[in-house]
């Protein structure tokens, strides 16, 4: 069995003004990352946005086949019968 030890983490006090500027430097860093490469986050959300229009227009048209009501089974729908 393997046995890991605890990691230790070290601990810096740092003043309001020192605690301010790293934070700054964090949101700085992300806000880089995501303006040079943004590209996927837009690309994802067209294709989402493509996706639910092209179901809502097959499901106007009547070619992606709606819940059944209760008790009934879907036009189209393969389903054993049982014989007792």
């Amino acid at each position: 069995m393997l046995k890991s030890k605890p990691i230790q983490m070290k601990t810096t006090n740092f003043t309001p003004e020192e605690s301010f500027q790293l934070i700054d430097s964090v949101i700085q860093k992300a806000k880089s990352r995501f303006e040079e490469n943004g590209i996927p986050f837009i690309l994802w959300g067209v294709i989402i946005a493509l996706c639910s229009y092209a179901q809502a227009y097959m499901i106007s048209i009547n070619i992606i086949i709606k819940p059944a009501k209760k008790g009934e089974l879907p036009k189209g729908s393969w389903h054993w019968n049982e014989t007792k």
